[in-house]
């Protein structure tokens, strides 16, 4: 079956409005960044044949989505989806800080025809992830790693052209879809396997936790402390977080502090032993090595490559 695709702009932005880059992918997906001042709001026009991916990695911001009504507050690190597919949408956006949005438009008709096929996870979680824009839900937003800002920087900054372009930039799109379809796979295998988790209250009580540890990742607490912090026993702790992210909670924090470290690297270009410091490294040799491990180069060459 051939879908049509859409010959429109998803994503009208104001008039006037400076610092707005954009990168056509192909026919039916693009990446938008802008540059919007603390205290101000933009107003946007949405068409009704995409679904949008908002990130932003400086500050908080919050959505107003005009008719129908609805509300979303987008936390710093938040990959949040947006669809309403049956009219255009309005969408009044303020930051609490000066901040850069990040937003990839995809059409559904685009979507639609990647899950024809078989797109590398099961049938079930692309179940609950098409049904997620059908309708229940205007916004639906789920933390990630720093990983997925790398993903966004990589679509506005990159050495290729032409055909290899177009499948790089394709390459991206599949990498950040990916990442918010395996949040939703876990979750939904997370009330079945743990019963522990099965507990709303208990499920939030985890997901604060993983807020506590990535929040401060200088000090990060004991897992006692942690537990006493939002609640719960060191038992349910550990049990419900593994069942949560499929690992556990230092695990966890390992590998967030090198997504962050490579972030870091890529996109603000810090120094080495700022970032050590940044992550949680007091000694910058051991975060060299550990760094060298997860990715098979030093953070030095890294630094060398994105610049």
């Amino acid at each position: 079956m051939t879908i049509e695709q859409p010959n429109v702009a998803p994503v009208v932005f104001p008039e006037g409005i400076s610092g707005v880059e954009q990168v056509l992918i192909d026919d039916a997906s693009q990446a938008f960044s802008v540059s919007i001042s603390s205290g101000n709001e933009i107003n946007i026009e949405i068409d009704k044949s995409y679904i949008l991916f908002f990130l932003s990695d400086d500050c908080t911001i919050n959505f107003e989505l005009q008719d129908p009504a609805a509300i979303e507050v987008m936390n710093c690190g938040s990959l949040m989806m947006f669809s309403y597919p049956y009219a255009q949408s309005r969408i009044n956006i303020h930051p609490e800080t000066d901040c850069t949005l990040h937003v990839l438009a995809i059409s559904i008709g685009k979507l639609h025809s990647l899950f024809g096929s078989d797109f590398g996870v099961d049938r079930e979680s692309l179940n609950i992830f098409m049904s997620s824009f059908k309708m229940k839900k205007y916004f639906t937003n789920k933390p990630i790693h720093p990983e997925v800002s790398v993903i966004f920087y990589q679509i506005f900054n990159h050495p290729f052209s032409n055909a290899q372009q177009k499948l790089y930039l394709q390459g991206k799109v599949m990498e950040i879809i990916s990442y918010f379809i395996m949040k939703t796979e876990v979750k939904s295998e997370l009330e079945i396997q743990c019963p522990f988790v099965n507990d709303h209250l208990e499920m939030e009580k985890i997901k604060a936790s993983r807020d506590i540890v990535v929040g401060d990742l200088q000090q990060p607490p004991s897992i006692r402390d942690l537990a006493r912090a939002v609640g719960t026993n060191e038992y349910k702790l550990k049990i419900g977080f593994k069942s949560m992210y499929g690992t556990t909670v230092y695990a966890y924090l390992s590998e967030y502090r090198m997504q962050k470290a490579r972030q870091l690297l890529e996109i603000k270009g810090m120094n080495i032993k700022e970032i050590a410091y940044r992550i949680g490294y007091a000694n910058p040799s051991h975060f060299i090595a550990a760094y060298k491990k997860k990715f098979g180069i030093t953070p030095k060459k890294q630094l060398k490559h994105a610049v």
